[in-house]
């Protein structure tokens, strides 16, 4: 029993490191396209399945076999959505904060066995930007700040020179 937990242990440490277990971080601003593609693939893959966990909620995105791909039309961003079978990658565009979440690509293989493949989508909503008005707003601020300070820096100087004559 004790010589079969070294092997049993040293097994599991190789499955932990292994490419599908491992997720993939992505980051995105609103509104940009994002590819999400695993590192690396068997070229005897059967099937695909995409799926997605947003919030607390699993979606089914799309499946790919050999009689093509048939994407689910029940999701927010599912006219948005494409598959590219040459990188068995999944396409988003204008990606919106709402579809931030836990991308995952199940495959199968001739033989039975699968990989999976996880991605964390995190969509970034931009810093807003100032518009135009408020821009020249502040800078008009500035330029009076900037006016009145030295207007009384004149005064003060003035009115200490006058004293010191």
């Amino acid at each position: 029993m004790k010589g079969a937990l070294g092997p049993l242990l040293l097994s599991l440490l190789l499955l932990l490191q292994a490419g599908g277990c491992q997720e993939v971080k992505v980051k995105a601003a609103v509104g940009e396209t994002v590819q999400l593609q695993p590192k690396t693939w068997p070229s005897s893959w059967v099937a695909i399945n995409w799926k997605v966990k947003l919030r607390s909620e699993h979606y089914w995105i799309l499946r790919h076999d050999q009689n093509g791909t048939l994407t689910s039309p029940f999701l927010p961003f599912a006219g948005r959505v494409s598959f590219h079978p040459g990188n068995l990658s999944l396409q988003i565009n204008s990606v919106t904060e709402k579809e931030s979440g836990l991308y995952t690509m199940d495959m199968k293989l001739r033989d039975g066995s699968g990989i999976t493949s996880n991605f964390q989508l995190f969509v970034l909503v931009p810093a807003s930007s100032l518009s135009y008005c408020q821009a020249k707003g502040l800078v008009l601020l500035l330029v009076l700040g900037v006016l009145i300070t030295g207007t009384m820096v004149v005064h003060i100087v003035a009115s200490k020179q006058a004293k010191w004559d």
